[in-house]
């Protein structure tokens, strides 16, 4: 086992959210929402000057649509 500070304001918060729920289980659930996070993260840099925005499709209207 690990031991680790925590800053007693999140972990207070976490157990308000989830009561019931164990210190461990509550640092377990957050490190591994972190490490998916993390790995499913999209470098959007790669894509900049490469790909077409269809306003129409993402549900924007132009300013002419608007009048």
């Amino acid at each position: 086992m690990t031991q680790v500070a925590i800053d007693d304001k999140l972990i207070n918060k976490a157990r308000s959210l989830l009561e019931g729920v164990s210190d461990e289980v509550i640092v377990t659930a957050a490190l591994e929402g972190w490490i998916v996070g993390k790995e499913n993260q999209i470098d959007f840099e790669q894509y900049r000057g490469k790909l077409h925005w269809d306003p129409e499709f993402a549900g924007v209207e132009s300013a002419d649509e608007r009048r």
